[in-house]
This record gives structure tokens, C-alpha cells and sequence, in this order.
């Protein structure tokens, strides 16, 4: 399991969310979990303003 608290805006903004969604990823063992807790934005929120404000849209997925 990896979990993350209130960080994808830090990555999202260095221009680093690929890489450590990648390691992220690599760690977790065959149907391990990735639980992640964020500031939530709109779903009409662009990229820029999630870059700049430290919110994000919901994204769920598997």
C-alpha cells in the first residue's frame, strides 16, 4: 500500500507527477493499493489553475 496526504499539487507544479506516480506504482506489490487524499477542485478546473492554487479535480480510477 502507498498512501500520499495533500502532495499531488507540490508534484503537479514541479512538473514531477510522471515520475513519482511511476515510483509510486513500482513499489506496490500485485494489487496493492495507491490511496490518495487531496484538496479537491471543481471538474471544469484547468490544469493551470490547479498548478497554481494547490486543488485538484477528483480522479478515481484502478
Amino acid at each position: 500500500m502507498v498512501l500520499t496526504f495533500r502532495n499531488l499539487h507540490n508534484w503537479l507544479s514541479r512538473d514531477a507527477m510522471q515520475e513519482v506516480m511511476e515510483e509510486a506504482f513500482n513499489a506496490l506489490k500485485p494489487g496493492g493499493l495507491f490511496g490518495v487524499v487531496e484538496h479537491r477542485a471543481d471538474d471544469s478546473a484547468s490544469l493551470e489553475y490547479m498548478k497554481k492554487s494547490g486543488y485538484r479535480k477528483p480522479i478515481v480510477g484502478n
